[in-house]
């Protein structure tokens, strides 16, 4: 296994004959398999529920929120300053233009000025989803109990 585990850590490039070979030399694992999988750790640090495939979304205040929503709406109403307003706003605020973007959009849809699912509502529908499955995990308790106490009444007494 050392000499496997020497290849690997010296970034040696081989081809996949002699990567074979040198599984088979070190006598470890099937032959074809990578080297790089038989290095240690290395499946344990891969591991999927340790890994963060996206960083967590960046919370901006309220009010630099609006301010960007506002200054970006403004500047889309003026054709002079209109073209690349967003990625201007956004560099100068420290914001990336796909969220401003997405800001304006969320904006133009609680204004009216846009079809959509408003803030509010799709607030009260978290809300509502929220309360529905607390009602059927509720619900759910309620009939195992259920079938518990009839199963206690059915079997006859001592």
């Amino acid at each position: 296994m050392g000499k496997l585990v020497d290849l690997v850590r010296n970034g040696r490039r081989d081809t996949a004959s002699t990567q074979v070979g040198a599984v088979a030399a070190a006598g470890v694992g099937a032959i074809g398999q990578h080297p790089v999988c038989l290095a240690p750790g290395l499946m344990e640090a891969l591991n999927p529920r340790r890994m963060r495939f996206m960083a967590a979304p960046r919370k901006y205040p309220d009010e630099l929120r609006e301010r960007a929503t506002r200054m970006a709406v403004d500047a889309r109403r003026d054709p002079a300053t209109r073209a690349g307003a967003l990625k201007r706003i956004g560099e100068q605020l420290g914001i990336n233009p796909e969220t401003l973007r997405n800001w304006v959009i969320q904006a133009e849809i609680d204004e009216g000025h846009r079809p959509g699912t408003t803030t509010d509502d799709a607030t009260r529908l978290a809300e509502l989803e929220r309360e529905n499955r607390e009602l059927r995990r509720a619900n759910a308790i309620l009939k195992s109990a259920s079938a518990f106490f009839a199963a206690e009444l059915d079997r006859p007494s001592r």
